[in-house]
């Protein structure tokens, strides 16, 4: 008679899937907002990409506000103290890129009211320059604006002689008439002259809107102005 062969050793403890009365299976483990992670990203990269921190903080905001709801609640994602750090730190680098773009843009303002102050000065000077030429010619011919005065242009001094038998202006005056483009810092054609009185006139300088208004020649007596 053969041996009954031995049954094999049984395992201790329930079998797989078996759980006691009044026992569940534990909860699987929430997923993590995809929002969260992103708001973090766009405020940890704030700082390394300065000039892009105008586009990526306030997109970093958004993203935060839709990881701050879908982390809210009983059967919310995972990630709400992501979230928060990124709100914090995209709404620092929003603040911080807003000071950068107002002293940059601060400092070009400066810089260009600069310049401006600059070129208006070099305009000015080019007016009295014109003005003493125009004083000379004015007495020159009879106390006139008109045509028949000597041509000053090419003398060497500001306060000019007139030539006694240099050549005579036809036509209406012009300012080539009275200086070279070697007298002034701006081009020679950017200036006009107009009679407005027997002793009086404007000097325009077209670009910058500037003139010179001339009360009385013969006295210098003029103020710079932006009219037209």
């Amino acid at each position: 008679m053969s041996a009954t062969p031995p049954y094999p050793p049984q395992p201790y403890g329930p079998p797989p899937g078996f759980y006691p009365p009044g026992a569940y299976p534990p909860p699987s483990p929430r997923a993590i907002s995809g929002a969260a992670i992103a708001s973090l990203v766009c405020g940890i990269a704030n700082p390394l990409l300065c000039v892009g921190a105008p586009v990526i903080a306030p997109l970093g905001l958004i993203l935060g506000g839709i990881a701050l709801k879908q982390t809210d609640g009983a059967a919310a994602r995972r990630g709400r103290g992501l979230a928060i750090a990124g709100m914090v730190l995209n709404a620092f680098g929003l603040v911080i890129a807003g000071l950068v773009v107002f002293y940059f843009s601060t400092q070009i303002y400066t810089a260009q009211a600069n310049e401006d102050t600059r070129q208006a000065g070099k305009v000015d000077q080019d007016f009295y320059f014109i003005q003493e030429r125009l004083r000379t010619y004015w007495r020159a011919n009879g106390e006139s604006f008109g045509p028949g005065g000597p041509v000053l242009a090419g003398e060497k001094s500001r306060f000019a002689r007139a030539p006694v038998n240099g050549p005579k202006v036809s036509g209406t005056l012009k300012v080539s008439d009275l200086v070279i483009q070697d007298d002034l810092q701006h081009p020679i054609s950017d200036f006009s002259i107009s009679a407005t009185g027997a002793k009086s006139a404007i000097i325009r300088h077209g670009p910058s809107g500037r003139a010179l208004r001339i009360t009385n020649i013969e006295k210098g007596v003029a103020i710079v102005d932006f009219g037209q």
